[in-house]
């Protein structure tokens, strides 16, 4: 019974009411209850396995198992990323462009003492920064694949006066940072304000001091901003060519 200790019953009455809500919605948006209905499955499963796996981590604390789950983190956000069809590249590409961001993060949360080594500090902030180089990486390549395709004759015109591929297409990576961006900077910007995240949220719940939360809190924002940032910028930068070897050019 030490596997459910902890078990939050309101949980279950959650997902009873989202599998109502997903009923509701069946009939007329079918497409959205099916991926809801998915969504949730694959939460409740991925999010069990996870505190069963971390129960056993945790009790055996070691470098080793950090960067085995580190490894498996960056394998399934590599997955997934090969899954959204943005890109041609293998996975193992993908791997190395969510690998690197992370790489570039997580060094900094440690020489910055924002985490430790212990596994407890290390796996769940190394998570959310590979989850979020993961949704950087695909809002990124969504707005890249966008903006090119969108100024496909422009940036042809320009191919053709003898310019070169990067030039041609600047103003279209600029404006794919900038707004993949978007989303972490006003999280960053409104920060304290308007909403207060989770690490600060389950802090304060747990007893610690209200500076002592806010100012961990701001460390690992910046810890996913950088990571974000690097996953942006390798994808904007060095993976903009797939976008002409997408089907719908091909032949």
């Amino acid at each position: 019974m030490k596997l459910l200790e902890g078990f939050h019953l309101g949980t279950g009455a959650l997902l009873l009411l989202a599998l109502l809500v997903i009923l509701f919605l069946w009939r007329s948006h079918p497409l959205l209850a099916r991926q809801s209905l998915i969504a949730s499955s694959r939460a409740l499963i991925q999010l069990s396995l996870l505190g069963v796996a971390l129960l056993w981590i945790f009790e055996h604390d070691s470098w080793f198992f950090n960067l085995i789950a580190l490894l498996l983190m960056l394998l399934f956000a590599s997955l997934e990323a090969k899954e959204s069809g943005f890109s041609r590249r293998p996975r193992l590409i993908l791997f190395l462009v969510l690998g690197g961001s992370s790489l570039i993060a997580l060094p900094l949360g440690l020489l910055t003492q924002t985490l430790s080594g212990s596994s407890r500090e290390f796996i769940p902030i190394a998570g959310m920064v590979v989850g979020n180089s993961l949704s950087a990486y695909l809002l990124c390549a969504k707005t890249l694949q966008e903006q090119l395709l969108g100024n496909l004759p422009l940036i042809e015109g320009k191919l053709a006066l003898g310019d070169t591929l990067a030039h041609a297409t600047q103003e279209e990576r600029q404006r794919t940072m900038e707004r993949a961006m978007l989303p972490l900077l006003n999280n960053l910007k409104n920060l304290g304000v308007i909403f207060i995240p989770g690490a600060m949220t389950g802090m304060l719940l747990a007893g610690f001091e209200p500076m002592q939360a806010a100012s961990l809190q701001l460390s690992i924002m910046l810890l996913l901003f950088f990571g974000s940032l690097s996953a942006c910028y390798i994808t904007s930068h060095y993976l903009y060519k797939e976008v002409f070897y997408i089907p719908r050019f091909q032949g």
